[in-house]
This record gives C-alpha cells, sequence and structure tokens, in this order.
C-alpha cells in the first residue's frame, strides 16, 4: 500500500490532469459515433454485459425523454407512429413545459419520437437485467481497488488536489445539465424508467484521479472506464440499449469564466435546448435577444440576481429606462434607496396592517406576581430586569450563608 506522500515531481503533474479532464467536460466537439460506440460495447462488457445497440440523440433531454417513453412502451411489444406521439402528449410534455425553453419543444418532440421509434425497432433490446447497477458495481469494484492501494490520509490528499479542482471547472454545465434533467425525471413520471445517467460530466472527477493513479503512481488500471469517459458525453444503459447523447454545439464564457453571452445563448444544443446567462447569471431568452418584450410582472416573477439584470435592461434605449421606467410602469416603489432594496407594492389590500401587530395579552393587573411586560416584538419578559434578579440571587445567597 501506498501511505507516503505525493512527491514534488507527482504534484506537478496534477494541473496536467485537472486541464486535461477538465476541457474534456466542457468539450463542444462532435462525438465521434464509431469510437464511442466501441467505448460502450467495451464498457458493458468489462461490467459482463452483452453488446448494447446505440441509440443516439442530440441532446441530454432528448435522450432522458426518449428513455422514459421507450420503458412505457417496450412492454407492449412496439407502438406505431400515432402511439407514440399520444404518448410523448402524455408523459413527456409536462416535463418539456418545465425543463426546456418553448422555442425548442418541437425539435425535441421529433428527435425523441425518432428516437423510441428506433429503439421499439430493436428486437434484441428486450432481454432484461440491470445494465446500470452492473456499470456502478464495476465503478465501484475499480474504486475499492485504488482504496486497497492507497492509504486513506494520500486518497484524501487526492481527493483536495484532484478531484475536486476538475469537479470545480466543470460546475457550471454540471449545475444546468443534471437539475435540469432531474426535474424532467420528477414530472415525466420516471418510475418506469432508470434515470441513471453515466458519462461526461458526471464521472469527471473519478476518471481524473483513476487516470493519475494509472500514469503517474503506477497503479495499473482497466482504462475501458476512461476511454468510455474521454469519448463519450452522458449517456444512459438499458438492458441490451443505450440512449446516448451528443454534446453542446458551443459554450461561451467571459474572462472570470462565468458562462455568458450578450447576444445569444450561452451553451446550446444540436436540438435547440438552450441556455441563456448574462456574467454566470441564468436568463429568460428575451432578456438577452428581446429586452423589448420584458414585462413588470415577469421582473416580479425572477430570482433576485435575474431580476437586477432585467431591471438594467427594461425599456433599454427609451428616454426613461431601467429602474425609473419600471417604478413608473409598475407603481412600485423601492422600500430604501439603497441598491439592492426590496421593491413593495402601493396596491396594498384596504386594512391591511402595514407592520405585523403584537398579539392581544390580559391586562397587567397591580401587584399580580406573576405579571409580565411585552415588548413592541410581541415577547413576553420578566417584571424585573435579568440584572436585577441575578444580584437578588446573589444577595440572598450571602444571607443564607451568613
Amino acid at each position: 500500500m501506498r501511505d507516503t506522500p505525493l512527491t514534488s515531481d507527482e504534484r506537478a503533474r496534477l494541473p496536467e490532469f485537472i486541464t486535461h479532464w477538465a476541457r474534456i467536460g466542457l468539450s463542444a466537439q462532435p462525438i465521434e459515433h464509431s469510437a464511442a460506440e466501441r467505448a460502450i460495447a467495451a464498457l458493458y462488457a468489462w461490467a459482463g454485459l452483452p453488446k448494447p445497440r446505440i441509440v443516439w440523440a442530440p441532446c441530454p433531454m432528448t435522450a432522458l425523454l426518449s428513455l422514459i417513453l421507450y420503458s412505457r412502451l417496450r412492454h407492449r411489444g412496439g407502438a406505431d407512429g400515432s402511439t407514440i406521439a399520444l404518448a410523448l402528449d402524455r408523459f413527456a410534455e409536462p416535463a418539456l413545459d418545465a425543463a426546456v425553453p418553448v422555442e425548442a419543444h418541437r425539435q425535441i418532440r421529433i428527435a425523441v419520437e425518432q428516437a423510441v421509434a428506433e429503439a421499439l425497432a430493436c428486437v434484441e433490446a428486450l432481454n432484461g437485467g440491470w445494465p446500470a447497477v452492473a456499470i456502478d458495481l464495476a465503478r465501484r469494484g475499480m474504486l475499492g481497488v485504488y482504496a486497497g492501494a492507497v492509504s486513506l490520509p494520500l486518497r484524501v490528499s487526492l481527493r483536495q488536489l484532484l478531484m475536486q479542482p476538475v469537479r470545480r471547472r466543470v460546475r457550471p454545465l454540471r449545475a444546468l445539465l443534471l437539475p435540469t434533467l432531474r426535474t424532467a425525471v420528477e414530472v415525466g413520471l420516471s418510475r418506469h424508467a432508470d434515470p441513471a445517467c453515466f458519462g461526461a460530466p458526471r464521472w469527471l472527477g473519478t476518471a481524473a484521479l483513476l487516470d493519475y493513479l494509472d500514469r503517474v503512481l503506477g497503479l495499473p488500471l482497466d482504462r475501458r472506464f476512461l476511454d468510455t469517459v474521454e469519448g463519450c458525453g452522458l449517456f444512459w444503459p438499458r438492458d441490451g440499449l443505450c440512449f446516448a447523447a451528443e454534446r453542446p454545439s458551443y459554450f461561451n464564457w467571459d474572462e472570470a469564466g462565468q458562462l455568458h453571452c450578450a447576444v445569444g445563448p450561452s451553451v446550446a444544443y444540436p436540438s435547440g435546448w438552450s441556455w441563456w446567462h448574462r456574467h454566470g447569471v441564468p436568463l429568460p431568452r428575451q432578456v438577452i435577444e428581446a429586452p423589448e418584450r420584458i414585462t413588470p410582472e415577469a421582473i416580479r416573477q425572477a430570482a433576485p440576481a435575474a431580476r437586477r439584470v432585467m431591471l438594467e435592461h427594461y425599456r433599454a434605449g427609451e428616454p426613461v429606462a431601467g429602474i425609473a421606467a419600471y417604478l413608473r410602469d409598475s407603481g412600485a416603489r423601492p422600500s430604501l434607496f439603497v441598491p439592492g432594496s426590496r421593491i413593495r407594492r402601493r396596491d396594498r389590500a384596504p386594512g391591511r396592517p402595514r407592520h405585523r401587530q403584537c398579539p392581544a395579552l390580559p391586562a397587567r393587573q397591580e401587584g399580580d406576581p406573576h405579571a409580565r411586560r411585552v415588548d413592541r416584538r410581541g415577547i413576553a419578559r420578566s417584571e424585573k430586569p435579568a440584572c436585577h434578579d441575578r444580584h437578588h440571587r446573589r444577595a440572598s445567597l450571602e444571607e443564607r450563608v451568613a
């Protein structure tokens, strides 16, 4: 077991692996399908599974929705186009409404119908089994070999020096993909589907660690896992079938390394599934591409960070723009004229108190030993100050001692 700390030469190679695997996670290069299919087939073989049929989708959302519909329809032994369209309306449309811009619905629907029809046509895909569990167990077995060959202090050091920096580099993309896909899973009633997705950018930290162990520390490991992460995007393994997604078409970043584009999407997939950012702040599409369509109601419903950007673009180019135009159009006023102050509406309901009132308490009676006083916040406190009670207790103790 290796229990000595990393040497200076070994530490000097850490940035090389951080940069390499972060570049893979944020790559916008098209996936080479033949090489990716060989890598996925090798991963299946590594887990003791037969070679799968690969169904490609233009984005992870299309692959996930195709998986959900395929899992629901496959037990019927097949389905025609009308059945797929009805299932898409019933189960996938709510997920699209919750996680995908309206402009991309039509393209994603067409791609999902094609992917599901191709998957249902694969007779060899109805073999049964749980490939996602088998692949994950094989990955855990490799990590078990690593845990037995490296001491705990060195594992902690490698996690801090290698795995966490890689995950921080790809966190913007992970923060976009995984919560959005999770929303689609919850809305799309995925109890009939296996929502476990593998590949980049999810496995990048583990892949960087295992690659470093193999090439620098000399721990021999099976590289089929690494080849899959390096050559593929996200994919969902099924029994005899695998739904694989393409990489993004492009990324746009600012000087600080945050997602940003002033004229269009900051991240876009071939299917039209996109996000819009301004210096790392996620925004609706119209804020970037059509700021004249920003409404006071949309500003009120936006998150605080997005609200500030929307206020900056509100009525842009007009004589009265920004916060002044919003106050004029919405009838709101700032509670304090300081940056970041909250905005209150003038149209408060008649009779509604401005501040919370103290609860009604019984009237205080003279000479009542249990009488209480109530401060302006409605919090009851003792009749005598705490300092008086403390001195009184001390004096009583001195009298008893005397």
